[in-house]
């Protein structure tokens, strides 16, 4: 039996092939631009690996920023003191209530057990305020601004110690800026002291 191929057969037979040609060419163009794109992604993602940090690399960063976090805690707790600090400051310059503080400091020295000699401003010339007070003294939103205050007493060693703790301790009285002791001559537990205050 032979086959005659017909008119149609033989359109479909020289077609055919040109068809799976132009289609295989298709596939090639088609995956050669996934496979490029493929490519890249595996590459992008290869390198996120590489660069993304390990758990230990997380671990010591959460360390860091834990130590970081406290180190900000504790400065905000030192700006409180040192807030606190320089209101007290602040309440020792107010001229309203400086009378006031002079007759505290005053009844302070004699609840120390101290005996008072002399209490005066202090001499322009000869005693000065310390540099740092000086320029916080220029700063003062103030007109009167605080004196230095002299005053001499007798004291023993002791209740001179006290006596600067409490000026610290005891609502912002006066700034001493500096205490002296004079060498006594005979042998007792007794001296004369002269405290510079700023008040």
């Amino acid at each position: 039996m032979t086959t005659t191929m017909t008119q149609r057969d033989r359109a479909i037979a020289l077609f055919l092939p040109a068809i799976m040609l132009i289609l295989g060419f298709g596939i090639w163009l088609i995956w050669t631009g996934k496979y490029g794109e493929i490519t890249k992604a595996n590459k992008e993602m290869a390198l996120a690996e590489e660069v993304a940090p390990t758990k230990d690399k997380l671990l010591q960063q959460q360390l860091r920023v834990m130590r970081a976090a406290k180190q900000a805690e504790e400065a905000v707790k030192s700006v409180a003191e040192a807030r606190g600090k320089f209101l007290h400051t602040l309440r020792c310059t107010d001229p309203v209530h400086r009378a006031e503080r002079i007759h505290t400091l005053t009844t302070l020295l004699s609840n120390q057990g101290l005996v008072v000699i002399e209490h005066t401003e202090a001499d322009a010339g000869k005693d000065r305020l310390p540099t740092r007070l000086e320029a916080f003294a220029k700063k003062l939103p103030i007109a009167s601004p605080p004196k230095l205050h002299r005053i001499k007493f007798l004291s023993r060693y002791p209740d001179a110690c006290q006596l600067t703790a409490s000026l610290s301790q005891d609502g912002a009285v006066a700034i001493p800026v500096g205490l002296t002791m004079k060498e006594s001559t005979t042998d007792t537990d007794w001296h004369e002291w002269t405290l510079l205050v700023w008040v």
